[in-house]
């Protein structure tokens, strides 16, 4: 597929202990101003750190601080309840087994559960099953 990319993006490099830059292909890059043959300028160049571009982008967006794991469990959560995809498809959907993608990605509501327990309670099953 074609990712949308700059027109220009750079790389640096060390050589005799001073920093060069050269044209790159990076799909993923920030803005940042560099100095280069005494000028500086504003160039897209590679994310150096990917946990610090994911916090930079949150706090732009002023986002909650969430992982990169919390939008895959999301995703996951929309292959199999609102798709209708079983664990086992959704799994390979993403790249894991069916066993990771059930233990790993599957989010757990506190509050659906605790409404799906008071409704279990009202039925008098619990009273039924503590017996």
């Amino acid at each position: 597929q074609n990712l949308p990319r700059h027109q220009e993006t750079w790389g640096s490099f060390r050589q005799d202990n001073e920093l060069h830059w050269k044209k790159a292909d990076f799909v993923f890059t920030v803005n940042k101003k560099v100095k280069d043959k005494g000028m500086a300028e504003v160039r897209n160049v590679r994310i150096s750190s990917v946990k610090r571009a994911w916090g930079n982008l949150l706090n732009e967006a002023r986002v909650e601080p969430i992982q990169m794991k919390d939008l895959r469990t999301f995703f996951n959560w929309m292959l199999i309840s609102q798709y209708g995809l079983s664990h086992k498809e959704a799994g390979a959907y993403l790249g894991n087994s069916e066993a990771v993608n059930y233990t790993h990605y599957t989010p757990v509501s506190l509050e659906t559960l605790g409404a799906k327990l008071r409704g279990i309670g009202d039925q008098g099953m619990l009273t039924q099953l503590a017996a």
